[in-house]
C-alpha cells in the first residue's frame, strides 16, 4: 500500500511538470531578441514606424523594464517625423506630467498638430482638455477661429479641421449637423481625411444615420489616397456593414492593397500581430492598440477581430465604474467632482465611446449655463439701453449706472470664461459694449471752463473776500465727474492726488470713493490683480474711517459694504 501511494505521489508531481511545460509551450512568448534589435536598427536609422514601436517598448516594458522616459525620447523623435501616433502620446505625456514636467504648450501643441493629421483618439482628447481646464480656452479659442477664418475662404484643411472640432467638441459645443457640413466641403475638395471621416460616419450610424450606400461612396472616393479606405473597401465588398457581397471586388481591393503594401509596411503589420499575441495577456492596451493598426492597415483583420473586441471589453470594463461617477457628477452639476473624476480617464488608451459620451453630457451643462447667463446679461443691459436713449434716465439713475454697467460686464465676463467661442454670448458682449461707449460719452462732463489768469481770478473779489477754493478741491470736483461716468481709473488718479494734499477739507469722503474705484475694478478672472486691488479699497475705506467715524458708503455702491464692515472691525 504504501510502494503504491508513492508511485501515485510521483505519478502526480510528473504530471503536473508535464502539464506546466505544456502550458508554457502554448503560452504566447514575448517579441524575440532579435526582433528589438531589428526595431532599434531601423528606429536608429530614422524609420518612423519603428521609433513608434520602440517606444512602445519602453512605456509597457516588453522584454524588458519599462522606461517611460526613454519612450518618451523615442515618441519624440517620431513625433518630429510627423507620425500622429507618437505626437498623440508625446502630447498625452506632456499633459499628464510625471517624466516629462507638465506643459500645456506643448501638450496642445502635439495634440493639435495630430488631430490635424486624422488621428480620432488626439481630436476626442483635445475636447477632454478644453473641459478640465479653463485656463487653456483662450487658446483653443484662438486655434479655431483661425480654422474658421481659413475654413470661410474655402481652405479644405481648415475645413476638414472645423468637422472635427464639431464632431468632438473641442472648444465648441459638439453639433453633428455643423460637422457634417464641414466635412462634405473639405471633401467636396478632394480632402482624403474628409472623406474617411465620412465613411466611418455613415458606416458607424452615430453622428448621422446609418448609410452604407453613403460610407461606400465616400471610402471610394478617399481610397485613391488613403490605404484605410481600401481596407474598409476590401471589408464592405466581403458582406460587412450592410453591403451585399461581392466576391470579384473583394479580390480586386487586396490586390490593390496588397500592391500598395511595400515590405516596410507589411514587416509592420506582421509586428502588430506578433505584439498582440504576446501581448494580450500581459499587456492588453498595447495590444488593444495593434488591433487598430490590423484594422486599419490588414484585410486579413477578420482572423483577429474576436481577440480585439475582448480586449476592447476587458480595458473599458475597468474604466466603467469610473465613468459612471463621473456622470453621476455631471448630474449634480459638480464641476469640481467632475474635473477630479476626468483626469483619470484621460489616459493614452481611453475608452473612445465612454469619453464621448462624458463630452456630450458635460457640453448640455455648459450650453445651459451659458444660456441662463446670456438671460441675465440680457436684464442687466435693458436698464443701460434706457439710459443711453433717455437724458433724463441718466439724470434720474446716474448713481446706479455705473453700478448696471459693472454687472452686466461681469456677468458677459463670466459666461465667455466658461464658454468663450458662444456666438450669442459674443454677440450680446458686442452689442453692450457700443450701447455702455455711447453712454458714457453722453455722461462726460462738460468741458471745464478756460482758466483764467491769476490777476483776473483776483479781480473778481473783493479784498475782504474769504480766502476762495481749496488746494485739491478742483481736483476732486473733477474726480467725482469721472466717478460718476465709470471711468474709474481715471477718477483713482485725481481722488490719490486729493489725499495727499496736508489738510483737505474733503479727504474722508476722497478716501471713500478712492476705495470704490479700486474695487470697481476688481475683474474676477485675474486673481492676483483682484486680491490687490480688494486690499487697497479696504485701506482707503480705514483711512476714511480714521478722519470720519461715521461716513458710510455713497449711494448706489451697497455692493461693498462687507468691504467697509470688514474695514470697520480692523480699526475697532
Amino acid at each position: 500500500m504504501r510502494f503504491t501511494g508513492t508511485v501515485k505521489i510521483i505519478l502526480l508531481i510528473l504530471f503536473s511538470l508535464v502539464l506546466a511545460l505544456c502550458l508554457g509551450a502554448c503560452a504566447p512568448s514575448r517579441l524575440a531578441k532579435e526582433d528589438i534589435e531589428h526595431l532599434r536598427i531601423s528606429a536608429q536609422k530614422g524609420n518612423v514606424k519603428s521609433r513608434l514601436l520602440l517606444g512602445e517598448r519602453y512605456e509597457f516594458g516588453v522584454d524588458g523594464p519599462a522606461n517611460p522616459l526613454i519612450a518618451s525620447q523615442w515618441y519624440h523623435l517620431a513625433a518630429k517625423l510627423n507620425h500622429p501616433e507618437a505626437q498623440f502620446y508625446l502630447g498625452v505625456m506632456y499633459e499628464q506630467g510625471g517624466v516629462l514636467s507638465r506643459q500645456s504648450s506643448e501638450s496642445l501643441n502635439w495634440l493639435f498638430k495630430s488631430a490635424e493629421r486624422g488621428h480620432e483618439k488626439a481630436q476626442i482628447y483635445l475636447a477632454a482638455v478644453y473641459l478640465k481646464d479653463k485656463n487653456l480656452r483662450q487658446e483653443f479659442n484662438k486655434r479655431i477661429r483661425r480654422y474658421s477664418q481659413s475654413a470661410k475662404k474655402g481652405n479644405a484643411i481648415a475645413q476638414y479641421n472645423l468637422g472635427w472640432v464639431y464632431r468632438e467638441g473641442v472648444g465648441v459645443p459638439v453639433n453633428p449637423r455643423e460637422s457634417l457640413d464641414w466635412y462634405r466641403k473639405a471633401a467636396r475638395q478632394g480632402n482624403g481625411k474628409a472623406q474617411f471621416a465620412l465613411g466611418n460616419i455613415y458606416l458607424e450610424g452615430k453622428v448621422a444615420p446609418a448609410n452604407p450606400g453613403e460610407a461606400l461612396a465616400w471610402y471610394l472616393k478617399s481610397a485613391k489616397r488613403e490605404i484605410r479606405a481600401q481596407v474598409k473597401l476590401y471589408d464592405l465588398y466581403k458582406g460587412a456593414g450592410g453591403i451585399p457581397e461581392n466576391a470579384q471586388e473583394a479580390q480586386t481591393w487586396s490586390q490593390k492593397i496588397a500592391q500598395n503594401t511595400d515590405s516596410s509596411l507589411r514587416s509592420y503589420i506582421d509586428m502588430q500581430h506578433a505584439i498582440l499575441h504576446s501581448e494580450k495577456r500581459r499587456n492588453p492596451a498595447m495590444a488593444l492598440r495593434s488591433c487598430q493598426r490590423i484594422s486599419e492597415f490588414d484585410p486579413a483583420y477578420r482572423d483577429v477581430s474576436n481577440t480585439c473586441e475582448a480586449l476592447s471589453k476587458r480595458i473599458s470594463g475597468k474604466m466603467n465604474p469610473r465613468v459612471q461617477e463621473a456622470e453621476s457628477a455631471l448630474a449634480k452639476k459638480d464641476w469640481e467632482r467632475f474635473h477630479e473624476l476626468l483626469s483619470p480617464l484621460m489616459t493614452s488608451d481611453f475608452d473612445e465611446s465612454q469619453l464621448r459620451r462624458l463630452i456630450a453630457s458635460a457640453w448640455r451643462l455648459i450650453e445651459e449655463k451659458t444660456r441662463a447667463k446670456e438671460k441675465i446679461a440680457q436684464e442687466q443691459l435693458r436698464p443701460i439701453q434706457a439710459a443711453e436713449r433717455s437724458a433724463a434716465y441718466r439724470r434720474k439713475n446716474r448713481q446706479q449706472i455705473p453700478g448696471l454697467i459693472i454687472a452686466f460686464r461681469a456677468t458677459v465676463d463670466q459666461g465667455l470664461r466658461d464658454n468663450p467661442s458662444d456666438a450669442s454670448l459674443l454677440a450680446l458682449a458686442r452689442k453692450g459694449s457700443h450701447v455702455i461707449a455711447s453712454l458714457q460719452e453722453k455722461m462726460k462732463p462738460s468741458p471745464p471752463v478756460k482758466e483764467k489768469k491769476v490777476e483776473d481770478t483776483l479781480a473778481d473779489f473783493p479784498e475782504d473776500t474769504p480766502e476762495g477754493i481749496e488746494p485739491g478741491d478742483d481736483d476732486y470736483r473733477q474726480a467725482l465727474a469721472l466717478f460718476d461716468n465709470g471711468q474709474f481709473e481715471e477718477a483713482a488718479i485725481l481722488l490719490e492726488k486729493a489725499t495727499k494734499i496736508r489738510g483737505f477739507q474733503y479727504i474722508a469722503s476722497a478716501y471713500i470713493y478712492l476705495g470704490v474705484s479700486h474695487l470697481a475694478r476688481v475683474n474676477p478672472a485675474n486673481i492676483n490683480e483682484a486680491r490687490y486691488l480688494h486690499l487697497k479699497g479696504l485701506a482707503c475705506f480705514q483711512n476714511a474711517l480714521r478722519f470720519d467715524d461715521d461716513i458710510s458708503l455713497p449711494e448706489g455702491y451697497d455692493q461693498y459694504q462687507p468691504v467697509f464692515d470688514e474695514a470697520k472691525q480692523r480699526l475697532h
